[in-house]
């Protein structure tokens, strides 16, 4: 983008937008078709071409919503900041926005109320130390390291107590 800052799309509308999903050929997706099948129906176009490319394209504003019905917290903790940075909608399947819950639905900020009514989602509050301070605990794999979302930094737990 030769240094200009990504934006999302400033789209207000499903029927004149782009939706990516993702993984229709898994049984996790299962519980979702009728939503999905929905929101493509409605939106303008439907694109697929794979996790984190499609979650970048949402940043660039090229598309307006992005859903992966499967995924681990490495597929995640990168394509969420550069979609936040770029001003766009993060959730879970459960509401919240955290990335170790299996499930990822990003948007534009105009659309960002149809998807969660689409999806039944009602989006969590930053009510918890763990969501205000945007810190994610890897539950697998990480060897006692945290990120911190917030700063954009890796905290290595052994070095160190657990942060507050």
């Amino acid at each position: 983008m030769n240094r200009d800052r990504l934006r999302v799309s400033g789209i207000g509308s499903i029927s004149h937008g782009v939706f990516i999903p993702n993984g229709l050929h898994l049984i996790e997706t299962g519980p979702y078709l009728p939503q999905v099948m929905e929101l493509m129906q409605r939106s303008w176009a439907v694109r697929s071409n794979g996790g984190p490319l499609d979650a970048c394209l949402l940043a660039a504003g090229m598309v307006e919503i992005w859903f992966e019905p499967k995924l681990e917290v490495w597929d995640l903790a990168a394509p969420k900041l550069i979609m936040e940075k770029a001003g766009g909608e993060f959730f879970a399947r459960d509401g919240s926005r955290r990335i170790d819950r299996g499930t990822a639905l990003a948007c534009a900020p105009g659309v960002s109320l149809a998807v969660c009514e689409a999806f039944g989602i009602v989006p969590a509050l930053a009510t918890g130390k763990s969501e205000k301070r945007r810190r994610m605990t890897c539950s697998g794999g990480c060897h006692g390291f945290v990120f911190d979302l917030r700063r954009l930094e890796v905290l290595d737990l052994k070095a160190r107590e657990s942060p507050q």
